[in-house]
């Protein structure tokens, strides 16, 4: 198949299949899911058919039994809620690894009846959207586990990473994103007739599966495109009511739904504001559904987003998280990560240096945080270390 690509999860799957008798890969409609399954299972069912889904539901315990066997694939298992009491009860029985492999386009965890059933006997990934490093195949990157946890920058860090993928290909993700079922798609009318669709499908179907709401498709959609516009800034919830005519907390369980259905990821502020902003999973999705398109730097900050988290999901690394840092002066870095007592803040730069502006976030972040570090990312060629904690570096040098 031309457009099949190994994925960086594969080796994490079949580990985690040989030790949990249940192993859960959620994410994104059209991420790969299938192909992933169908690849690496024996057997392989899909509550997309109609009649699987009739038996799942009349029958879950004897649907079980029927399947059961090793290295057995349910896909969109969440449309049978019911399903799951029933693997509890079966695992309980039956404990040998590699028994089910269920996936599904909504977070387990959204939904009570499956969270309730699965805590503590099912072990879940998230398959990503592509990455430049699956599209290009090339081991996975270790740009980012190092630019955090090195004490320090120097010349020998830089020349670990000798490699600059070609602006092209980088150009290229902005405008396709990751997405499988969406990228590969050459003719642009025709992939944005597919999102079009797909977006449908998520927000009146999936989502209403996450929470219940009586907000008509039009509203729901509006709120999508307002989240677009806003992608990585602090917004107001009065305003997002008064755009979209839905109560406020009506709109805090949507944007809730919309993270369970894996259209967008929440990020919390710290410095001198908190709360939450989002980012899109996929950079299509969100080119698609706002209404002006994204600055350049707002495009490198989706773009590393996406690969930092790749990287490190994907990786052996320890648990991280993602932030974004914020002064009454005004100062921003839009994204930041913390893994256990080591700080990197990312700052997206237009250009090949950084503006006093920018140096000055760079600073006021490296006050912050002790043992913290900064990293200029930009789409151009040079790359420098500017002393120990601030680093210049083209993104194709990173992913």
């Amino acid at each position: 198949m031309p457009h099949l690509r190994k994925r960086h999860l594969e080796k994490i799957l079949k580990r985690l299949m040989g030790l949990s008798p249940l192993v859960g890969v959620i994410g994104h409609r059209q991420v790969g899911k299938t192909t992933l399954l169908e690849l690496l299972c024996q057997e392989y069912h899909t509550l997309d058919s109609s009649k699987a889904l009739l038996e799942a539901q009349q029958n879950p315990d004897h649907f079980i039994a029927q399947c059961a066997g090793t290295h057995v694939a349910i896909d969109e298992c969440q449309l049978a809620p019911d399903l799951f009491p029933a693997l509890k009860d079966w695992v309980r029985k039956h404990k040998k690894p590699g028994q089910f492999i269920l996936s599904g386009s909504v977070r387990f965890t959204s939904r009570k009846a499956i969270q309730e059933s699965l805590t503590g006997r099912i072990i879940t990934l998230e398959l990503l959207p592509l990455l430049l490093s699956e599209l290009e195949p090339t081991e996975i990157p270790q740009f980012w586990t190092k630019a955090l946890t090195t004490d320090s920058f120097t010349e020998s860090f830089l020349r670990l990473f000798p490699k600059n993928r070609k602006r092209s290909s980088i150009t290229k993700y902005f405008e396709q994103g990751g997405l499988p079922g969406i990228c590969f798609i050459r003719d642009p009318s025709f992939r944005e007739r597919k999102l079009d669709t797909q977006i449908e499908t998520i927000l009146d179907r999936d989502l209403r599966k996450i929470v219940s709401t009586h907000a008509a498709y039009p509203q729901i959609r509006r709120l999508l495109q307002a989240l677009a516009d806003q992608q990585g800034e602090l917004f107001s919830w009065s305003h997002l009511k008064k755009l979209t005519e839905i109560s406020i907390p009506t709109l805090k369980k949507l944007v809730y739904g919309m993270e369970g259905a894996f259209l967008i990821r929440t990020v919390l502020v710290e410095g001198d504001y908190s709360g939450p902003l989002h980012y899109f999973e996929d950079m299509s999705e969100c080119a698609f559904v706002r209404s002006t398109p994204l600055s350049v730097t707002e495009q490198i900050a989706q773009f590393l987003m996406i690969h930092i988290r790749g990287e490190l999901s994907y990786s052996s690394a320890a648990p991280f998280r993602f932030f974004q840092y914020r002064t009454r002066g005004g100062v921003v870095v839009p994204l930041a990560l913390q893994m256990k007592e080591f700080f990197l803040g990312v700052i997206p730069i237009e250009n090949e240096l950084p503006s006093r502006v920018e140096i000055s976030a760079a600073d006021s972040f490296l006050k912050r945080y002790a043992r913290s570090k900064v990293v200029f990312a930009h789409l151009g060629s040079a790359a420098e270390v500017i002393n120990d904690r601030k680093l210049l570096v083209p993104i194709g040098k990173t992913v």
